[in-house]
């Protein structure tokens, strides 16, 4: 009895009884709550040690207290948890529904709103296999207002007149809230006369007091809505006040000072300025005493933006400086003229808040430069971005897994487009550059599935990248709750600057270990733009990178010894791009539509390339998202065959920064091939078969001996596998996907298809450039133009530093011919990108007008850098054998001539 454990003779504790107690304790504040319910969870961890039923509900109560208090983040990180183990039991979809459903409007909160439906969907479908019909109306109700702001509103409809059909057997307030997201999806579906016949079910509704006050306050702004839309603004106005008054009275300040923001747009699209500017500010003295910061910084980054359309650049100081005061602790300058200090960036309550309170002050900072001549408020506009800038590179390092669905490049383009125009008029080229560089880099964030589904991080890894994570944020809300005088604010201080310094390290062994993931994910390095210039431009060279801003095109050039920054309004450049683009990767059919390409490539020849009056011969293209191919422009409209692809060699890459990481030495001095043509394919892939590409690549023979072609069911992964190491050129001649949504990028073979992530997973692989050619088989020609980068850059994560793809799928033999001529010129000693030019021009002049079209003859293009390949030598060949026969034989002469005795 001695052995037993002391725990063992402690009184047994009610878990589930001290858990309702915490939660149904009115007199608890949320921060109270939030203490017993981690005290709790900690005390059944060690008590119990399991991760049970028990421990799951403290889990998601406890995550249901901390977005209470709004720290979403650890919210979902504990929800996450919760849901993690209710997968596993048998029998409970109802609760597991219902943490689905939190776990949705988590995201939501965070405007992760793709994700924030996924789970809603999970949610539906665990309700529906439970048999819950109030749960799977309540979770569809919040799935047709998420779907409306997803722009999908037929899908809201139909989801709201689910709910609706259910009739009495629902609660009043969810049927209201149902027939408000019904009516707001007519809206927008401008079925105006169907909206309006709502509104006598929207009144009762409204007047039943029955239901909560937010939830009528939400049917008095649908009505306002319906009345804006039918023209009736002074009806819309006393709704909206009828909505504030509802709100107000049940104390429901968030809702209340939502409201009061949207009436005061609707005075300034009424052209009522001193109402609307009333209606902003009372929203703000609202937003104060809901006591929630998030609430009172929306209110006043929406008054700011308010006072900047008017060109009231100082108002709109005011009301961004004191934002960033709401969210920085111990940060108390109201002069907007002082920004906080980098270190303290990271007392952020938000981070994405202080994110676009920074921008906009920025934005204003600028507008009062130009107001008003200003040289220090521009000097202080690029302080401000390259503080929003440091925050990027923070919220990058903290992120939780499924954080980027909001879309970084969507987010923080405005950003680095201001930076951009900031540096111009302060003549920064240098600035300039990093803006252009920087963005590309943040943009990867949404790339990130191109790495294939992370399977090659070890798991360990991962756990110990969120940990460091849930352990940041978690120190981050603490130091915003306490006061810089508590002892424990000087301890917890301490702690997160050890865990920071912890996870700097952290975050270089995963730069050594997985250098594409830490590049996509983690890295805020930019190349400066004098080591671009010594280390990767040649004499012969120019780069040039575009920047598509919401309004304008900037275009910067550089070469070794000048650069330049030219800035062209969107609206004269987009039309033109577009119609390009879709000319010339369409198959023509008449000579209008010939005709009009002529038309379309000189006319943005002259937007776009003339102006920089580029005199090397070769190019570097850093078109951003998608590829148009330079080489089809027109200098002279009268001369069709004017293009420049006889007077330039273009190479293409997604940043120059990119390029420097993804360059490789050349570990060979002497080149082989190594080339694949499976020509026929799985009949249940449902692959058309490539005929002819199996004698395609045994032309290749002739310019590198050292060639070694798999054809039919040779040409199978295994192979692959086990000879791409001793490469440095691979040629691929099949159908592979294009790693669109979530899918990865795959290559086809004869047997199953190699996946992006297995060629991560190969400790060597030497190949500078592979060509991969044959039809893409998701998506048509637009798609394909799109999915180039993702494809190089999925190469480029497996260490494959070049690559030639096709921009679109000619489906005949045309760009197979090019690329016969192409390995013919590499072999003569051109740089990459000058052999596919010449081969390009080879292919014009042997076909003349019969396939001048750019359809035939440019969809290949090469995406990153440029280099020679010598072929190897083997010693077997016929030239070579028949020198050795005849030295041979006359070395046999010689020695049997002194064999023989001659007579004397």
């Amino acid at each position: 009895m001695f052995a037993q454990s002391f725990s063992d003779i402690l009184p047994s504790r009610d878990w589930t009884k001290e858990l309702a107690e915490i939660i149904q304790d009115p007199t608890r504040t949320v921060e109270n709550r939030t203490r017993n319910l981690e005290m709790l969870r900690a005390d059944y961890r060690r008590s119990v040690g399991k991760r049970d039923t028990i421990f799951a509900n403290i889990t998601h109560r406890l995550a249901i207290a901390y977005a209470d208090d709004l720290k979403y983040e650890r919210a979902i990180l504990l929800n996450a948890e919760a849901i993690a183990i209710k997968k596993k039991e048998v029998g409970r979809r109802p609760k597991l529904a219902e943490y689905y459903f939190r776990q949705g409007t988590y995201y939501q909160f965070l405007e992760e709103n793709r994700k924030a439906l996924s789970y809603l969907d999970s949610a539906a479908r665990a309700a529906f296999e439970g048999k819950n019909e109030l749960i799977l109306a309540k979770v569809n109700v919040e799935r047709a207002i998420l779907n409306s702001v997803l722009e999908k509103y037929s899908k809201s409809l139909e989801l709201s007149e689910n709910v609706l059909a259910m009739g009495t057997a629902l609660p009043s307030g969810m049927l209201a809230e149902a027939l408000s997201a019904k009516t707001e999806a007519l809206l927008f579906l401008k079925e105006i006369d169907d909206a309006q016949k709502q509104i006598p079910a929207l009144l009762n509704f409204a007047k039943d007091f029955r239901i909560e006050a937010k939830t009528r306050g939400k049917l008095y702004i649908t009505l306002a809505k319906v009345s804006l839309e039918t023209g009736n603004s002074e009806l819309a106005v006393n709704y909206f006040q009828t909505a504030i008054s509802t709100t107000i009275n049940q104390r429901d300040f968030v809702t209340s000072a939502m409201t009061y923001i949207q009436l005061a747009e609707t005075f300034e699209r009424l052209d009522e300025m001193g109402k609307a500017e009333e209606m902003f500010l009372q929203a703000n003295l609202i937003a104060e005493r809901s006591q929630k910061k998030e609430v009172q910084v929306s209110a006043l980054l929406e008054t700011g933006q308010f006072y900047f359309r008017r060109g009231d650049f100082e108002s709109a100081l005011k009301q961004y400086q004191q934002g960033i005061i709401h969210l920085i602790s111990g940060f108390e300058e109201f002069n907007w003229e002082l920004n906080p200090a980098v270190y303290q960036l990271r007392r952020s309550i938000n981070e994405k808040s202080l994110f676009f309170l920074l921008s906009h002050k920025a934005r204003s900072l600028l507008g009062r430069a130009n107001k008003v001549d200003d040289a220090v408020a521009l000097g202080l506009a690029l302080e401000t971005v390259k503080l929003a800038d440091r925050m990027i590179d923070h919220m990058r390092w903290v992120q939780i897994e499924g954080l980027s669905g909001h879309s970084w490049e969507r987010m923080t383009a405005p950003l680095y487009s201001l930076g951009i125009e900031v540096a111009r008029q302060r003549e920064n080229l240098d600035d300039v550059f990093y803006f252009f560089e920087k963005s590309r880099a943040v943009f990867l964030n949404d790339k990130i599935s191109e790495l294939g589904k992370l399977e090659y991080i070890e798991r360990g890894d991962l756990e110990k990248e969120r940990k460091y994570k849930r352990d940041l944020i978690e120190m981050e809300r603490k130091l915003a709750s306490l006061n810089e005088g508590e002892s424990e604010y000087r301890n917890v201080s301490r702690a997160y600057s050890e865990s920071w310094r912890g996870y700097e390290g952290f975050i270089r062994v995963l730069e050594e270990k997985y250098p594409l993931y830490y590049q996509y994910k983690f890295d805020t390095g930019v190349l400066r733009l004098d080591d671009f210039k010594r280390a990767y431009l040649n004499e012969d060279q120019t780069f040039v990178s575009f920047f598509f801003g919401e309004e304008e095109v900037y275009i910067f050039k550089t070469e070794r010894d000048q650069s330049s920054l030219k800035k062209v309004e969107i609206d004269k450049i987009v039309p033109v791009y577009q119609k390009l683009l879709e000319s010339v990767n369409t198959k023509p059919s008449s000579q209008e539509e010939e005709a009009a390409l002529v038309s379309f490539s000189h006319e943005f020849y002259q937007l776009v390339f003339a102006p920089l009056e580029i005199q090397t011969k070769r190019i570097m293209i850093s078109p951003g998202t998608e590829i148009l191919p330079f080489e089809v422009l027109i200098e002279d409209p009268n001369d069709a065959k004017s293009l420049l692809v006889k007077k330039h060699a273009f190479s293409y890459t997604y940043s120059a920064s990119f390029l420097s990481r993804v360059s490789k030495v050349n570990f060979m001095e002497e080149h082989g091939i190594l080339s694949f043509a499976p020509v026929e394919f799985e009949d249940n892939c449902g692959l058309r078969t490539l005929e002819g590409s199996d004698q395609s690549l045994k032309k290749l023979e002739k310019y590198y001996p050292k060639t070694s072609t798999y054809t039919f069911t040779k040409a199978t992964k295994r192979t692959f596998v086990n000879n791409i190491s001793d490469y440095s050129l691979v040629h691929i001649y099949a159908h592979h996907t294009l790693g669109e949504a979530d899918d990865e990028l795959s290559i086809f073979f004869a047997d199953e298809p190699i996946l992006i992530s297995e060629l991560q997973k190969m400790p060597k692989v030497y190949t500078q450039l592979l060509v991969l050619t044959g039809g893409g088989s998701t998506g048509n020609n637009q798609k394909r133009g799109k999915a180039a980068f993702s494809l190089a850059r999925a190469l480029a994560s497996s260490s494959i530093p070049s690559s030639i793809v096709d921009l679109w799928d000619v489906n005949e033999d045309y760009s197979v011919e090019v690329l016969e001529e192409f390995y013919k010129y590499l072999s003569q000693g051109y740089t990459t990108d000058e052999a596919l030019q010449q081969a390009k021009i080879s292919f014009l002049n042997k076909f003349q007008a019969e396939k001048a079209h750019p359809f035939y003859w440019a969809g290949p293009v090469l995406i990153g850098k440029s280099n020679t390949f010598n072929p190897a030598e083997y010693w077997f060949t016929w030239p070579n054998l028949i020198i050795a026969l005849v030295i041979f034989f006359i070395l046999y002469i010689l020695i049997d001539r002194r064999k023989i005795k001659w007579p004397s």
